[in-house]
């Protein structure tokens, strides 16, 4: 199913190497679910949770997040209480820890209870978590949120869909109820267990489309400022009064919707439409053609730098010095666009240090210029361009040069931007590749700072057979 894939491209790769101590029944150590790091266990006898279908605990959030209703920690106590009753017809009330919480409870999220019984998980990475049980219950716990990344806060919630799929066998394969396995048991016992996780990428995200509900079920998120930007900024009105500027075409016209990348004062340009923005809030660059939205603007933190959607194919004097015939097609116009970032990156730098250029190489500047050394300000995201059909030698070498290769450039890990709707729009057959995916993930564990996939809109039906 496309779920699975889809799963298998978020979390592939973002569970801890497993640690065991001591002995772990199968659904502990489950093979097929994240591999968490097991932590010794506390002593203890198990906690019942649900015995004969008859419920034995209460859950317990933090006082304002059950007054209010909303809130992270109010939705992975929603979560939890939902599947834990679908699976044994149990309701678990919720309550305030502010209220009386005797007898068995289920401690989810920070809260005077778990700060009583100090179980926390400030020690863990953004969007990480941990399940331990106590003397009279278990406590699933998110570590903080990345400073300037608010939406990173979701380590409960992820802990909290661990600890279902572990526990109760729950699998979520595609929206709605249909796509929702939920096995039915009389029983929820924990054996005394602590353990924890977090996503080894920072960003796993998925380009527009689909259902919501599904992407913190499958450990979507994000701890960093950057995102998957593309083909920003949109209008370049600002080059109108320098025609030099923009791309020249083999019949010596001037195209007003796509830049000179080659010329120096192109670079000077962007950045002055940057510095509009933001000191005069002019936002004209990134306006979209809805004509209210921006479209990938500048944030705080990030610049993005990537072209309108077409290969460069200016014939300016400054561009054909710079392009290269001869190259690998992904690759002819690649040094263009390098030395554009580069004055790009160092014009930034100059006037707003602490801010980071984004860098999407795509189409024919996707492949990294030989020597390349970009400044340390910049990230790199690059579009796998041969889609995911690595089970081929052929593309799984030439993505790991691509992502190697602008590693070494960039002097860092790059980000990636996949197209599972490659090779499946190029055939009449079904395609699965879940494990295809498992072992790129693997193979470019330490290469890969973060991943978005485009949308299931974009896919056509026979890859979800």
């Amino acid at each position: 199913m496309l779920s699975i894939v889809h799963k298998a491209f978020m979390i592939a790769g973002s569970g801890m190497m497993i640690m065991s101590h001591g002995f772990l029944r199968g659904e502990e150590a489950n093979a097929s679910l994240n591999p968490v790091c097991f932590h010794p266990s506390p002593a203890g006898a198990p906690v019942v949770l649900v015995e004969e279908g008859i419920p034995h605990a209460k859950i317990v959030v933090a006082a304002k997040a059950k007054k209010e209703q909303r809130g992270i920690f109010y939705m992975a106590a929603k979560e939890f209480a939902e599947h834990v009753k679908l699976a044994t017809g149990a309701e678990l009330p919720i309550m305030g820890d502010d209220e009386p919480c005797g007898g068995v409870l289920v401690l989810i999220g920070n809260s005077l209870e778990t700060e009583r019984r100090q179980i926390t998980a400030n020690d863990l990475p953004p969007e990480g978590f941990r399940v331990k049980t106590f003397d009279s219950g278990v406590a699933i716990v998110g570590g903080p949120a990345a400073a300037g990344v608010p939406e990173s806060d979701r380590g409960t919630l992820f802990g909290v869909y661990d600890f279902l799929e572990r526990y109760l066998g729950i699998r979520w394969y595609y929206p709605g109820d249909d796509g929702r396995v939920v096995p039915k048991r009389n029983d929820l016992r924990i054996n005394p267990i602590h353990y924890t996780d977090a996503p080894h990428r920072i960003l796993r995200v998925q380009l527009a489309g689909g259902d919501p509900t599904l992407y913190p079920r499958y450990r979507a998120g994000k701890s960093t400022p950057v995102n998957i930007f593309c083909h920003t900024p949109l209008r370049f009105d600002t080059l109108k009064a320098h025609p030099e500027c923009l791309e020249l075409d083999r019949s010596g016209n001037r195209n007003p919707g796509m830049p000179c990348y080659g010329n120096p004062k192109t670079a000077e340009l962007f950045v002055q439409d940057v510095a509009d923005f933001y000191e005069k809030g002019v936002r004209t660059p990134w306006l979209h053609w809805d004509g209210k939205t921006l479209w990938h603007a500048p944030t705080d933190k990030v610049i993005a730098i990537s072209p309108p959607d077409k290969s460069i194919a200016c014939c300016c004097d400054h561009c054909r010095k710079l392009f290269d015939a001869d190259a690998d097609p992904l690759g002819r116009a690649s040094r263009i666009m390098a030395d554009y970032v580069v004055r790009v990156a160092r014009l930034v730098k100059e006037r707003w240090p602490e801010k980071i250029v984004y860098y999407l190489p795509y189409l024919n500047y996707t492949l990294p210029p030989r020597d390349l050394q970009l400044p340390d300000n910049v990230v790199v995201c690059v579009c796998l361009m041969y889609g995911v059909n690595d089970k081929e030698p052929q593309v799984a070498k030439a993505h790991s040069e691509m992502i190697r290769g602008w590693k070494q450039a960039g002097g860092k890990k790059v980000f990636v931007w996949t197209y599972p709707c490659w090779p499946v729009e190029d055939t009449a057959l079904p395609f699965q590749y879940p494990h295809v995916l498992q072992e790129f993930e693997k193979r470019h564990r330490d290469d890969i700072a973060g991943e978005g996939s485009v949308s299931y809109t974009h896919l056509r039906a026979h890859e979800t057979a």
